[in-house]
């Protein structure tokens, strides 16, 4: 067993404790990276990395991302390294990453968005992304055309899970 200085414990738990909640912005998840990267006895530049998702759709994306996004939590927990904990946070923030790309892609072009009821630093929950689809009984070539008409005639303050969840990621890109 190793010895941990208390600066280093401290340093471990404030990171280990940012991804116990929600996933954080991929912005905090990077200085993260940055900062354990700086106690790496070998220091490595970050190369972002961004998972083809091929032809899969929506729903079992967002189950195995909420799958994999625990695995690697209970991963990160365990680990007291603190350059195996960058490598794990370099994989959520290749999952989180790409699961945000992939969800702008179900917005409709328009000059404006009403999203001002989002922030960019809220999490979307995957997970009830994933059961929404499962309750509505969307198929994959109905979320757009959902989303887009829930976005023109609803309420900002009545958008679905998974309308709010898309948007939330538009408003991530927009500030990376």
């Amino acid at each position: 067993m190793t010895d941990i200085t208390d600066d280093k414990a401290a340093f471990i738990f404030r990171i280990k404790s940012k991804f116990f909640q929600d996933i954080p912005h991929p912005k905090i998840i990077l200085k993260y990276i940055e900062q354990l990267n700086q106690k790496c006895e070998n220091k490595t530049p970050f190369i972002e990395s961004v998972i083809d998702f091929g032809g899969a759709d929506l729903g079992y994306i967002l189950r195995n991302y909420s799958k994999e996004i625990l695995e690697l939590r209970s991963e990160l927990a365990k680990e007291t390294d603190t350059c195996k904990m960058k490598i794990i946070l370099e994989k959520i923030h290749a999952v989180h990453w790409s699961v945000i790309l992939k969800l702008i892609n179900y917005l409709p072009k328009l000059e404006s968005y009403p999203d001002q009821h989002l922030r960019q630093s809220q999490a979307f929950d995957a997970f009830e992304m994933y059961r929404f689809i499962e309750r509505a009984a969307l198929k994959e070539d109905e979320i757009k055309t959902y989303i887009c008409t829930e976005i023109e005639k609803d309420k900002p303050e009545n958008f679905s899970v998974l309308s709010n969840g898309c948007l939330i990621s538009r408003k991530i890109i927009l500030n990376v």
